[in-house]
């Protein structure tokens, strides 16, 4: 899916820069009696990092750097690694001149899943000095990405008289968010001879269906002997498909 989804992360960590004073740790320092040299840079995203779920295409998440020391920072340098770094990229950053205080800067993260991969980890840095904060970022790719053509409802016309013919009516939508390649509806199985799509009716053969729209045909149930006889309806595209089975008797 070519269009371009975002996010906005809210959850807060904190780095404590401390200038050419050594920090004994990353604590925040009590607001009454702040250090005279301290920077203090909030990244907003939670101790869990930044997450996006069920991704098809291009995904971008904006992620807000708040400064909220007494004095402004240095340079703020995003970078990201980890084992699917390449799946991810930084497309913007209002931060390399750092930011002032009560102010804030943002960090335009982009992510681009692959269809071989399900589940991506990597991380996001952002230096401050000598002092780098850092936060996951997970992505995982949709399960509806490629097109899934499904056909139903599944039926059975029971016991039908030898000679005679009953029909149905079958919808085939494509569940997946690409659009699916030309479709052709095929009646698969032993039982094949006794089923014919109604001439006219079958207005899927030869169209494409988007994500969610639905097509019809109908198939006609004719037995021409005595027993079960079944069917798998199935529509052919993009090298998926979910068939209908019908079933019915002759007598």
């Amino acid at each position: 899916m070519g269009a371009r989804g975002s996010l906005v992360a809210s959850l807060t960590l904190a780095l404590v820069a401390c200038g050419s004073t050594a920090c004994p740790d990353a604590s925040l320092p009590d607001a009454s009696t702040p250090e005279p040299d301290a920077a203090l840079v909030a990244i907003a995203l939670g101790d869990t990092g930044t997450a996006l779920y069920g991704t098809c295409g291009t995904t971008e998440v904006s992620i807000a750097i708040d400064g909220l020391g007494t004095s402004p920072t240095g340079p703020l340098v995003p970078t990201i690694e980890g084992p699917d770094a390449a799946a991810f990229a930084i497309v913007a950053s209002t931060c390399t001149s750092g930011v002032a205080p009560g102010e804030h800067c943002m960090v335009t993260v982009a992510h681009t899943p692959v269809a071989t991969q399900r589940r991506y980890v990597a991380a996001l840095h952002v230096t401050l000095a000598d002092r780098t904060l850092s936060t996951l970022l997970v992505a995982t790719r949709g399960d509806d990405c490629e097109a899934m053509p499904s056909v139903g409802p599944a039926h059975d016309f029971g016991a039908v008289a030898i000679g005679t013919s009953v029909t149905t009516l079958l919808s085939i939508e494509n569940l997946g968010r690409a659009t699916t390649g030309v479709l052709t509806v095929a009646l698969v199985g032993t039982g094949a001879v006794a089923y014919a799509i109604v001439p006219g009716s079958d207005h899927c053969t030869g169209t494409t269906l988007a994500f969610r729209t639905q097509c019809t045909v109908e198939v006609a149930f004719s037995p021409t002997a005595p027993g079960h006889a079944g069917v798998a309806v199935r529509a052919i595209a993009s090298g998926r498909t979910m068939p209908a089975i019908l079933t019915g008797s002759g007598m």
